[in-house]
């Protein structure tokens, strides 16, 4: 999970984890590296079916777009607790994005009630 101001943003800070997971699936493991603009590489990497696969459940985006993502993951599953991990390289990015993503869940409980 990746929540930023703008889609765009999210996007370019989830280039970090690209990376990291490129070095995961190549086995050329490394440490996290700074965000950088999002690339034809990037975005071609993110099409592959391994990539696919791995980000499933990736949510990455603005509060609207990963609202609605993880409103269909709930309904779809009918989970009723989720587990957040989110690979960010800057610590204040991950700290915003933590926040934006309590303020999702709050709206999303509060229209349950």
């Amino acid at each position: 999970m990746i929540v930023a101001d703008t889609d765009y943003e999210a996007e370019k800070i989830s280039t970090s984890l690209v990376r990291l997971m490129l070095g995961v699936l190549t086995n050329k493991m490394d440490y996290m590296r700074p965000p950088e603009e999002p690339s034809r590489e990037i975005r071609e990497l993110i099409q592959d079916p391994a990539f696919q696969r791995m980000f499933k459940y990736a949510f990455i985006g603005n509060k609207e777009t990963v609202k609605r993502k993880t409103q269909d993951f709930l309904k779809e599953t009918g989970v009723n607790e989720l587990m957040v991990v989110s690979h960010i390289y800057d610590h204040t990015d991950r700290v915003k994005s933590y926040k934006l993503f309590s303020e999702i869940m709050n709206e999303i409980n509060q229209a349950r009630d």
